[in-house]
């Protein structure tokens, strides 16, 4: 992959930047006094809401996710390297296959929950779960799709779908990183999967989840395997994984984290956060890096992190969470240092 060839794409990315919210303007957002003002406050920004669409939560999120679409789209469009992009978009990919695959299992209606981020359209997706194969999607997904339906129809559980689509996810995660073979990229795919893992082993073994059951709904595509990160958590022993995958070692702001690893206080919803916080600061890093991919993941990364604030306190205001609730929830802010 030759970093100059990201040029085009970087300097579309730079006049982009500036249309991202600081904390003054989320700030602003959060205080404004009445709908009508936060309404004008809104114009000034690239999410248009009418008067209206600020008391209905459904509306609200469908006018961030368009937003988002919309810059994925760009970034499919533009970036010369499409793989790139996969590394935010693939989740998107794969939570629509599994609803659909609930869809087809069950009878239900979650069109609501779809989002067409991703290199296949909905129809593509749709097609594929129905038939178990495609002329257009890649033969390893559709042989992951429909291994995933037959573990279905064998042991007749809609849970296997949920699990079927997420070790592909991580599976397929994992290959696009390899191909890129980009070591900042591969240090952010780890971030991505290991904390999963970890959360998930955390969340598994306070609900006192069957091991089996636990290893099941984990992925082996990490630094560890899954029964290893289980280990790691049931001895207080995070701290040694997060040691290794840390690219940060001087950065002090994870110091607490770490002494709740250690103490074996912490909790899924601090794990969370630290992930924020940490892929933040790493793309944050990379900054001053004009030429090569890093540019449009830290935009990508910013701009969902931007979604998540403004879903927070648009519809937080809805739900008359106060500022204080609102803030606490907060994600990192595209550009500021933590």
């Amino acid at each position: 992959m030759n970093a100059e060839h990201f040029t085009e794409l970087n300097t579309l990315i730079s006049v982009k930047e500036p249309t991202l919210l600081s904390k003054t303007d989320l700030d602003k957002i959060m205080s404004a006094e009445d709908e009508e003002s936060l309404h004008l406050l809104l114009q000034n920004t690239e999410y248009h809401f009418s008067l209206n669409d600020l008391s209905d939560t459904l509306t609200i999120e469908k006018r961030l996710m368009n937003e988002l679409i919309h810059d994925f789209h760009f970034a499919y469009e533009e970036s010369p390297v499409k793989e790139i992009v996969d590394i935010f978009a693939l989740k998107f990919m794969y939570h629509n296959l599994k609803m659909l695959l609930i869809m087809r299992a069950t009878g239900q209606d979650l069109n609501h929950l779809l989002t067409p981020i991703g290199r296949y359209s909905m129809n593509e997706l749709r097609h594929v779960v129905q038939t178990l194969e495609s002329a257009i999607i890649e033969q390893a997904i559709v042989d992951e799709i429909a291994s995933t339906w037959n573990s279905y129809v064998t042991y007749n559980v809609v849970e296997a779908l949920d699990i079927g689509m997420d070790n592909a996810y991580f599976k397929h995660l994992r290959l696009t990183e390899q191909k890129i073979d980009h070591p900042d990229i591969t240090n952010l795919v780890n971030v991505l999967i290991d904390f999963y893992n970890v959360i998930s082993a955390k969340r598994g073994l306070d609900d006192r989840l069957a091991m089996s059951d636990l290893i099941e709904i984990m992925s082996d595509e990490g630094t560890y395997t899954a029964r290893e990160f289980i280990e790691l958590v049931e001895n207080h022993q995070i701290n040694q994984w997060f040691d290794q995958i840390n690219q940060l070692p001087f950065d002090r702001k994870f110091d607490k984290f770490r002494d709740k690893m250690l103490d074996g206080s912490i909790q899924s919803y601090e794990l969370e956060k630290l992930q924020s916080i940490y892929t933040h600061s790493f793309l944050h890093e990379k900054r001053r890096e004009i030429l090569g991919p890093m540019p449009v993941l830290r935009y990508l990364y910013g701009k969902q992190m931007e979604i998540k604030n403004l879903r927070l306190i648009l519809t937080g205001r809805v739900n008359q969470l106060s500022n204080e609730q609102i803030t606490e929830r907060m994600r990192p802010i595209y550009g500021e240092t933590i």
